[in-house]
């Protein structure tokens, strides 16, 4: 139940990254350092992880405090966490594939 929580404050830190890469993206694209083109499609599938990864996590937050004996709902509320945990994976992996993009396109 602890790891519930705990997923809440993992999707804030992930928020909080895509919040500063957006900016980063923005910050590239007026200053007209790199093309951003391939790099909005992934901040936008990132995005939908992240949203996905909420909603996942927001459902197993209901069934816990909604349930008068959530032991009867703890396999349900572990499997749901931990598919919000996999689309936050999924959003740091989409992270990393544009730090490197950005690298190449920079050419470090």
């Amino acid at each position: 139940f602890l790891l519930t929580f705990h997923n809440q404050a993992v999707l804030k830190i992930a928020d909080n990254r895509f919040y500063k890469i957006s900016l980063d993206l923005k910050r590239f694209k007026a200053a007209k350092l790199i093309e951003t083109d391939t790099l909005e499609p992934l901040l936008a599938k990132a995005g939908d992880h992240l949203r996905e990864a909420r909603a996942l996590n927001n459902e197993a937050l209901s069934l816990l405090t909604a349930s008068t004996t959530p032991i009867t709902v703890s396999g349900t509320i572990q499997k749901l966490v931990q598919q919000s945990l996999n689309e936050i994976k999924s959003a740091y992996k989409l992270f990393f594939q544009m730090s490197a993009e950005v690298r190449k396109l920079l050419k470090l």
